[in-house]
């Protein structure tokens, strides 16, 4: 074996731990710029929510508002042909019957709705396992 060889043979596992090392720092950074991507999708996601769940409220209200209304003039019309407490007994059944049934689909909605940046939520979860699993 030549000098050249053993001086060669020498740097080489220093050259080896520092690309190890190099390695294991970009995994860390990679990590935590996924978390970093996950918490921004997040941050962006619930301010579109709130708008609309602004905006379904206002809707909500002004919904509740011309259903009085409604109930009243039903209740009105049908007042004269029936007694009052009748008409008036009559559509409070029949809002709460709708009540029941927009309860019931609404459940069902939030059953189905999944959770938020699911797909950065995955890529995480994959990277922490790669990254357990080799260093």
């Amino acid at each position: 074996m030549s000098t050249f060889d053993s001086m060669s043979s020498r740097s080489e596992p220093a050259s080896i731990l520092e690309l190890m090392k190099s390695l294991v720092v970009e995994f860390r950074v990679l990590l935590e710029q996924h978390i970093e991507l996950g918490k921004t999708e997040l941050r962006e996601e619930s301010g579109q929510l709130k708008q609309t769940l602004v905006l379904f409220s206002g809707a909500a209200l002004l919904g509740q508002i011309g259903l009085v209304f409604l109930g009243l003039t039903l209740m009105f019309v049908l007042a004269a042909y029936l007694p009052v407490w009748i008409a008036a007994f009559a559509l409070t059944v029949l809002f709460g019957v709708g009540a029941a049934v927009l309860f019931v689909f609404a459940q069902q909605a939030l059953k189905r709705s999944s959770s938020p940046a699911p797909e950065t939520l995955q890529t995480i979860h994959e990277t922490q396992d790669v990254l357990s699993k080799k260093l």
